[in-house]
Parts: structure tokens; sequence; C-alpha cells
């Protein structure tokens, strides 16, 4: 501005935001810029985003006296449209909008290139593609008035121009295929309908228009040379799989059980590589073909950080092709194109926002994949296997040995067949049972080369002897490190190239190019070997042409284009496209990918405090979604310190709040997150910032954590303070976490009843308002009210509304059937209760996450208990304690619920080395540690009562009873329950409350019988008659029986 250059943007998105606003001037509504640029947070959140994002543009418009430029009032903000400035969109615009050929041509001139390529978000892809666009227009206009010069020559040269900014338009291939026939080029003109032909077929599954195949029909009869094949076929074709009979008919048996309705839906086959793990599979696949079977494979990237569950979407894409377009009614199609392009491109269906949670988007994009019959929801290979493996629906693992020495003497005499026996017998000693080893080797002689020196000395030869088309297509697809679609090639190489590559003789010695349509290496290996061939400066070309070109392009996956950014040299560019590629395994709900792709856009961004204050933070949230309490720290710490290292206030003041929201949701440390929100305030009064959205959130945070861990009283202030502010007003989200405050502060209170009332309340009013989230959530809480009160019936009522609303996500899921197992069990319905607690382990299974499936499991062993099965009791706690730091039960009483279930089974040793491992779990108020004590005494009294040791029974039972009583008479309200188990275990109690009257009723039963033996009949009758009273005061059916039983041994 005057000659000052406008200092960068601080920040990924203050960044994109600007361009946002250069591309697009004048007032924008701020609900809409903040919806565009934060859609996945709420509507204060999202405006409150905005606000940071535009004090850092004004900031560094105001450095250089442009602060005038930037308009913004309480409704819009924007760049103003009436002061000068200098936009090269703009003046693209001005020149088309001419129209005559003079001005065309400038305005084709002015394009440099995609706009914005070094901003990779979504906004700018389709304003890319509307700048292509118009430049193409000018292009076919141009094309036109050189026609009416007659200037064919300058017509042709502009269609084709026309298609490289625009290769799926078909006017602009028409236009080049008359064109070229006008011109008296009938065979040139053949060539480009052809690839006018694969471009469509391959991107948008159509053929040319009829008009267009008529032009065709008539340039064939005008030149007869026969067509060339668009492929050609693979110079070795596969010969029978040789020395692999037993594998092929363990593959085969795995088939035909799974055809049959058998538990096996999954194999794994494993060995080194070039062992023939691929050939294998491939002969499987055949196999299933000649069956009917509908077959599709997946290989995904050969590079380190490749996207979120690539081989999957690869294996979607493939059956997408193959299967009709479903009924629109249908919901799940739009779900799944979150994880394919291909449902959009085959079927027509758009993808369907993200979900507000990634495990709620994990659910939903294995539900709609189809597992219903249990495939764990996860982006990683080993833990995709342990999931299967652990629900018994994975086939033993087949390995795959060395190859016999016959199978290996075949295939190089297959290879080689002129081969003296000497050089045949050390080629097969020499491969070490590796069949891919052994044929090239074999090869390699038969050539003239150094057999078993390596497969980077055998694949110099066939790469020396390709056309120059051809080597840079091997080594594109080499530093591709994947399958490449032919449109891809195409527009790497340019169609003409491509066509001339295809046609080499040689390919196919490197290449498979008879396996499916796209360009691949018939190995990895293979590939690896040319990788290595390549010189540093040409890998780094290579991949740096592959990132422009696939960065171009709509079906682009952020994550590869910046690992190729990164091989080329180009971190800054890859940094940006790693934080939306970090978004993109977000939404996905790929928290681990999300994780890994972060920290290494800390890497690259280092030494830029903004970008890399906003990785550090990035990172937080995802650490604070996987439940990572220490990492989630380290990365807040770390954003938190740059921010106010440069001066951010405004940005440090959202990260505060970022910080305190965290630690009262996903991490649940309301004492902590009391102390960020308050700090969160002061720094806005301190530096007198007008940021009302901000002000809003943090007032709200604090009303929640005073509530749960704080002054109750001081909640309705700051509630009424918070519902002031008109920036906040009308967010749903707001409005439920204030009448979760409230609710929370009456039932701390002792006004348990209202409490109850208001979490039914605000579950109805989420409900209409659409956030089945928010509903469920409440209708969760609204069952952990009722269960603390006593009121089971009620609190199953509540439980079976939250699963009714809807899914809200694994962990809101679980929490609903486990609220119903629970309240089922109290209540005698033990049959019931083990169908819940079942279907709750299912949502943990498909979860994904051993955490969920660890409580599902303890879930389990409770009702399990309860019903009288201890021996599922023990599997169930056996396999929750065996997962480490779990954090949603409480570790040292499923231990002790492990000993009595042990001691149920008649394991008495078992049932005390459980309690010898007590003292080893942690302990927190959750625990309640005085009831630890009490639970540890009785299960002592009746594991002594077991070896007849009376004496000692009688102690630890009458231990155990008084520690109860003492309970009983200080017990201060179940409200403290409630927000005890909400701070330290993160769910509810409705979960395993603990009732004192409840636990003494069991001791009693058992003193009872106790006392009944050692010959004390009045006292037994007594502790019965007691034990009776309270099972009938509690309401609790399920232990009448017992209690009769114990009454009639004491003779009652």
């Amino acid at each position: 501005m005057e000659g000052r250059a406008v200092p960068p943007i601080p920040g990924f998105k203050a960044r994109s935001l600007f361009a946002y606003l250069l591309v697009n001037r004048g007032p924008h509504p701020r609900v809409r810029l903040a919806g565009t640029f934060w859609p996945d947070v709420s509507d204060t959140r999202a405006r409150a985003s905005l606000r940071v994002a535009l004090f850092g543009i004004r900031q560094a418009l105001d450095s250089v006296g442009g602060a005038a430029y930037l308009a913004a009032d309480r409704l819009t903000a924007g760049l103003s449209a009436d002061l000068p400035m200098d936009v090269d969109v703009e003046r693209f615009e001005r020149l088309f909008a001419l129209g005559d050929p003079a001005s065309l041509a400038d305005a084709v001139a002015a394009y440099r290139g995609p706009l914005l390529s070094d901003l990779p978000d979504e906004w700018v892809l389709g304003a890319q593609d509307e700048y292509r666009n118009r430049v193409a227009d000018a292009c076919e206009h141009l094309g036109a008035f050189a026609g009416q010069d007659g200037d064919l020559a300058g017509a042709v040269e502009w269609a084709r121009r026309a298609i490289g900014y625009e290769p799926l338009r078909e006017s602009c291939h028409e236009a080049l295929v008359t064109r070229l026939a006008a011109a008296g080029r009938p065979a040139e003109a053949l060539s480009a309908y052809r690839r006018c032909v694969a471009v469509l077929s391959t991107e948008l599954g159509v053929a040319p228009s009829a008009a267009l195949q008529e032009v065709a029909r008539r340039l064939r009869s005008v030149d007869e040379a026969p067509e060339p094949p668009s492929r050609p076929v693979a110079a070795v074709p596969a010969g029978p799989l040789l020395g692999r009979e037993t594998e092929v008919a363990t593959l085969r048996g795995w088939w035909r059980s799974a055809v049959a309705g058998g538990p096996l839906r999954f194999g794994l086959v494993t060995g080194e590589g070039g062992i023939g793990k691929t050939r294998l599979a491939a002969e499987l696949t055949a196999f299933a073909v000649g069956e009917g079977a509908r077959v599709a494979t997946g290989s995904g990237l050969e590079l380190a950080g490749a996207p979120p569950f690539a081989p999957w979407s690869e294996i979607l894409r493939e059956l997408v092709r193959q299967t009709p377009a479903p009924a629109g009614t249908a919901e799940w199609p739009d779900v799944l194109a979150r994880l394919t392009p291909a449902v959009t491109r085959y079927w027509g269906r758009a993808a369907c926002p993200p979900s507000p949670a990634p495990e709620l988007e994990r659910a939903r994009l294995f539900e709609a994949v189809g597992d219903r019959r249990g495939a764990p929801a996860s982006a990683r290979l080993d833990a995709t296997v342990e999931g299967l493996d652990r629900r018994g629906i994975m086939a033993p693992e087949l390995v795959l040995a060395p190859l016999p020495a016959r199978a290996v003497r075949a295939i190089v005499s297959a290879a080689a067949p002129a081969l003296a026996a000497e050089e045949l017998a050390r080629l097969v000693s020499g491969s070490d049972g590796n069949p891919l080893l052994a044929s090239q080797a074999a090869r390699a002689v038969i050539r003239g080369g150094q057999p078993l020196d390596g497969l980077r000395s055998m694949v110099r030869g066939p790469l020396n002897r390709l056309t120059p088309p051809a080597r840079l297509l091997v080594d594109i697809a080499t530093a591709a490190a994947r399958p490449l679609e032919p449109a891809e090639a195409a527009d790497l190489l340019g169609a003409d190239t491509l066509a001339d590559a295809l046609r080499s003789d040689n390919l196919g010695e490197l290449l498979d190019l008879a396996a499916d349509r796209r360009i691949r290496f018939g190995h990895s290996l293979l590939r690896d070997a040319c990788y290595e061939e390549l010189t540093p400066p040409r890998r780094a070309r290579l991949h740096a042409r592959i990132a422009e070109t696939l960065a171009r392009r709509s079906d682009r996956s952020a994550a590869e284009v910046a690992r190729h950014y990164r091989l080329a040299g180009e971190p800054q560019a890859a940094g940006a496209y790693l934080m939306v590629a970090a978004q993109d395994a977000r939404a996905l709900g790929a928290l681990s990918d999300a994780s890994a792709l972060l920290h290494e856009a800390v890497e690259l961004v280092a030494g830029e405090p903004a970008k890399e204050a906003e990785a550090w933070l990035t990172l937080a949230d995802i650490e604070a979604w996987r439940g990572n309490r220490a990492e989630w720290e380290r990365a807040s710490d770390r954003g938190c310190a740059l921010l106010a290292a440069i001066g951010d206030t405004a940005g440090l003041v959202e990260a505060t709040v970022s910080r305190g929201r965290w630690l009262r949701t996903t991490l649940c440390y309301p004492r902590e997150s009391l102390v960020a929100h308050r700090r969160a305030l002061q720094l806005l009064d301190e530096h007198g910032l007008d940021a009302p959205e901000l002000r809003a959130l943090a007032l709200a945070g604090v009303a929640w954590a005073e509530a749960i861990a704080g002054d109750p009283t001081r909640v309705e202030a700051l509630a009424a303070a918070t519902e002031a502010i008109p920036e906040a007003a009308g967010d749903p989200w707001v409005a439920v976490d204030l009448a979760a405050a409230r609710s929370t502060a009456l039932i701390r209170v002792g006004r348990m009843a209202e409490g109850e009332a208001g979490f039914e309340e605000v579950a109805r009013y989420a409900a209409r308002a659409g956030r089945a989230d928010l509903a469920t959530l409440m209708w969760n809480n609204s069952a952990s009210v009722a269960a603390c009160r006593g009121d089971f019936g009620r609190s199953l009522e509540y439980s079976q509304r939250a699963q009714r609303s809807g899914s809200a996500g694994p962990f809101f899921d679980i929490g609903a059937l486990a609220g119903q197992a629970h309240a089922l069990s109290r209540l005698g319905r033990h049959d019931e209760a083990v169908v819940a607690a079942d279907l709750e382990a299912g949502v943990a299974a498909r979860s994904g996450l051993a955490e969920y499936e660890a409580a599902a499991d303890y879930d389990r062993a409770v009702v399990a208990l309860n019903a009288g099965r201890a021996a599922d009791a023990v599997r169930h706690l056996d396999a929750a304690l065996s997962v480490p730091h779990t954090r949603y039960f409480s570790r040292p009483l499923a231990r002790l619920l492990l000993a009595q279930a042990r001691l149920g089974t008649g394991d008495a040793p078992g049932a005390d080395r459980e309690l010898d491992a007590v003292p080893a779990e942690p302990v927190a108020a959750a625990d309640v540690p005085d009831t630890l004590v009490a639970r540890m005494a009785w299960i002592e009294g009746l594991i002594a009562a077991r070896r007849r040791d009376w004496r000692l029974a009688l102690d630890r039972l009458t231990e155990a009873e008084e520690t109860w009583r003492r309970r009983l008479g200080s017990d201060p309200g179940m409200q403290d329950a409630y927000a005890v188990n909400l701070v330290d275990l993160g769910r509810p109690p409705v979960a395993g409350l603990i009732e004192p009257r409840v636990e003494l009723c069991r001791v009693l039963m058992d003193k009872a019988a106790v006392l009944s033996a050692t010959g004390a009949p009045d006292r037994s009758a007594s502790a019965a008659a007691e034990a009776a009273a309270l099972a009938d005061a509690v309401g609790l059916p399920g232990y009448r029986s017992s209690v009769d039983g114990a009454t009639t041994m004491s003779g009652a």
C-alpha cells in the first residue's frame, strides 16, 4: 500500500480468510464467513474464531496504514470495494468482459497457473475451478475467432489449450476433433477422439455425445488404419502359481466357509517382500470371480503419511464402480461419499457434512460400509486385525514360507528355458525361495546381466530400453507410489505423451498393464528399485510435478499432496496441505492419523510463530478428542506460549477458552476448567478486548465448572450474564451448556428432582432443534440423576429415550445402553440386562477404541454378577482389566469384583490373588476409598467362610458391616456421587452406582449364614430379618429370594 508491502497475514486460517475477502470484495455476513471457515464448531465458537482472525488481518493492514480497507461491524465484515487496489482476478475479469480477441488473449496470458495454489482450503478449490473455467471459456472464444478468420492451425491450438484447462468439457474436445478433420488431419482427429472417450469414460463414466460419435464414424471411413490398443498387453504373462497348493486350498476354504455363513469373515496373509502374497491374493480373487463374486482390491500409498483408510477407500471405489446406485431414500451413500469420491462420480450422491464428534463420524462411516458383522473402525491395519481377532471373525494368520526348491526351479526354467544345469542350480540356491527374485534373476541372465546382484541392477536394463515417453511414465509411476488412473496419468504427462508411452514394447517388463485399467508396478519391490535409480534432483522435480498436478484435481488427497511437496523440498506448501490433511483425517474420525500429520506440520512451519501456534493448538484439539491428557497439555502449552510471545492476545484468549472447554468436556477435569475459563475472562478485562463471543464462551464455561466443581450458588448469575450477550443468543450449544449447568447446580444443592426435570427439558429442546447428540447426552444425565434418587424404573425410561434419540457417537451410545443394562439389572430383569450389556459391547467393538471396549466389558461383568453368572463375570473382568490405563470404570473396584466372581466359581485361591493385586490399582475420589475397604473385608470374610474359618469370616463380615453403617450414617446425599463420578471417571454414575443399603443387605445375608453355621441362631435370625427389611426398602427384587434363603437357613 503506497509502496509498502503488507506483512504476511499470521496463521493459516487468517491468511485464507484474507484471500477470500480479496477475491470476493465487499461486505459478507459474519455468520456466513464463520460457517465457511469454521464449519465444524458451534456458531458462537465459529464467530469467536472469525473475530480473532479479523484482529490479525486488521493488525497487518494497520502496520502499513491500511486499516481502513477492512470494513467490519457487528453483523458483517469484508474488504472495502470502494478503496483502490489491484487484484489479478479482477483484472482478468475486466479483460474477459471486453470480449475482443486482443483482450481475451491478454486475459489468458494473465493466467499464471491455479488461483492461490499455495492455499489448500476447500473454498479455494471452487475458486480455482471457476477461474480455470473462465480461462477455458476465453480459449474457446479465441478458437472461434481464429476459425472465423480461417486460421485453422490457431483454432486447433486454442482448442488444445482449452482442453488443458478443462479436460472434461466435451465442447473443447469436439472443437479439436472437428478442426483437425477440417485441416485434413484425420489420424490426429481420431486420436483426439479416442482421448476424449478415455477421459469421459474414466472421469465421468459417460460416452461422448451422439454428434461427436458421428464425426468419429465418418473419420474412420476416411482413415481405415487399425485403431491402436489403448493399453499394451503385459510383455511377460503370468504363469501358473507354483509351490502354493496348500496355501491356495487354505484360502479357498476360508472363502467357502464365509459364503456358507461361517464365523470367519477376514483373513491375513503375511510374508517377506516378493514371497508371493500379491499373487496368492490374485489367485483367490480369480477363483471368487469364477464363482460369481464381486471383487475389489486396494493397495494404498507406498509412502509414509498416506491418507487415512487409503486401502479401504480404493476398495470401495472399485465396488461402487461395479454396483448399481442404491435407492435415493438410502442415507448411507451420502456418508460413504466422505470416504470415496466415486460415490459422487458414479452414483450422483454428494457427501454429507461431517459429524461434530470424530468418534461419531468413524462409527457412521463403518456403518455405511456395511460393518454390521463386526469390523472395528480403525485406519490402522494392526488395530483392525487386533479387533477382528478379538471378535472371533479373523482366520488364523497365513504366513508364506520360502518356496521349495522344485517350485523355484520351475519358475527359473520358465523364465530362462535354455539355462545350463549349473547356472540353474546357482539361481535356485541364490533366490532363497523368493519367486520374485528368482524370476528377475533368470531374466537378467538371458539379457546378459549379472544375476542375484539385487533388484536395482536388474531394473537398469528394462529402464534403459524404454523410449523417453515410456521412461517418463515409469518415473512418474515410481514417484507417485500408487496405481495411477489413466486420467491422472494424462494430467501428469499430457495425453499425447501418455499415448506414446503406452505403445512402448518394453513397458510390460516393469509395469503391470493387464491387471486392471490403472497403471501400476508388477510389484512394490520393483517400484522401490526404480525409485533408487532416480537422482535426488529428478526425484524432487517429479514429486513437485505430481503435487502440483494432484492439487488441481477435485478428488485430490491433501495428505498425498503434502507428502509429494515435502519430498520435493517445499516445506511451506507441505505444511499447509498437512493442516488440511489433518482436518480431513479428523473429519473421518482417524484421530491417530490426524495427530501424526499435525506433528509433521509443526516441524515444517517452525520459525513462523503464528502458523506454528495454530498447528500446535489444532494438535491439542486432536489429542483432546483422543483423551490423551499429557499430549494435549503439551500441545496446548506450546501453542499458548507462542501466541503470548508474538503478542496475539485475542488468539491467546481463544486458546485459553478452548483449553477450558476441553477440560470440561472430553477430558473432564472441571476444577482445572474453572481455572482456565477464569483466566480467559481476566485476559479480556486486562487488555480491554471487545470480543463478546469469547466472553460468552468463557462465562458459560465458568458456570458449568462452578456447577460441577466449584460454588453452585454462583451459577445462575453467570448464566444470566452469558445470556445478556447478543452474539451468543440462539446458539443451541451455549443454551444447552447453561441449562446443564443450572440443572447440575440444583443437584449439587440437594434439589435432585428439579435438576432431573431440568435435564429432561434440555433433552426435549435439543431434540426439537435437531441436535440428537445433545438430546442423548441430556437423557443420559437424566437417567443418572434418577438412579441417584433410587428410581431405577425412571432411569431405565430415560436411558431408552437416549437410545431412541439417534446415535450421538459411541461414547454416548455406550452410556445409554449401559444405563439400560444397570437399571434392568437393579430391577431384577437380568436376562434383559445381559442383552443390553451385549449391545453395549457391540457398539464399543465397532468404535475400535480399547477404552470403550474395556468399559463395556466391565458393565457386562457387573450385570453378569448380579445375574449369578460368575464365570461370565470372570471372563469380562479379565478382558476389562487387560486394557491398561482405563478411565471409565474404577480399577480397584473391578479387581474386587473379579475376586468376588472367582470365588463364585469356586476358585478361592484365584480370589486371594485378586485381593493381593488391589493395592497396585490407582485410587481416585470416585472410587470412594472407604467403600473399597468394606468390599475387601466382605470378600475376605467369604473366602474365610469357604475355608470354614468361621471366626475370621465373622470378624471380616462385621468389619464390612460397620463400614457400611458408618457410610449410611454420614452419607451426604447422592448428589455428591453424581459430581464425583463425573469428575473422576468421566461418565455419570448410572453404571455401577454405589448404594450403601444394598451393600449392607448383602453383608448381612452372608453374616446370617455364618452365624447359623457357628450355632448362633438368634443372631443369625436378627441379621437375616434386617437384610430382608433392607431388601424391601431399597426395592431389590433380585436379592429377596437370597434373603429368604438366608432366613430359612437361620431358623427364623
